[in-house]
């Protein structure tokens, strides 16, 4: 798979660990991609706080965030094979 740069590939690699990652998810009309924070690991206990917390994070992505590239240019012909979809918030839960 070619990447648009190293940010994007390590971040996609490290999907559904606890730190950032980037993926596709599935929409009904195509695919987004998703910068997504996790702050636990996947297996970890919620820690018991009186404030609220936020354990999982994301926004949508356009463009690139390090070399700017579009990311539904660049990644148009392979999209399915950064498919993460299970991790998106609201998806598959």
């Amino acid at each position: 798979m070619k990447f648009c740069c190293r940010g994007i590939e390590g971040l996609h690699q490290n999907s559904g660990l606890r730190e950032f990652g980037v993926f596709t998810a599935r929409y009904p009309d195509g695919f987004v991609f998703v910068l997504q924070h996790r702050a636990l690991d996947p297996d970890a206990l919620p820690p018991f706080t009186e404030s609220p917390m936020s354990a999982v994070s994301e926004l949508q992505l356009n463009y690139c965030p390090w070399c700017g590239v579009s990311l539904e240019q660049f990644y148009r012909d392979q999209v399915q094979e950064l498919d993460k979809s299970e991790l998106k918030l609201g998806m598959g839960r």
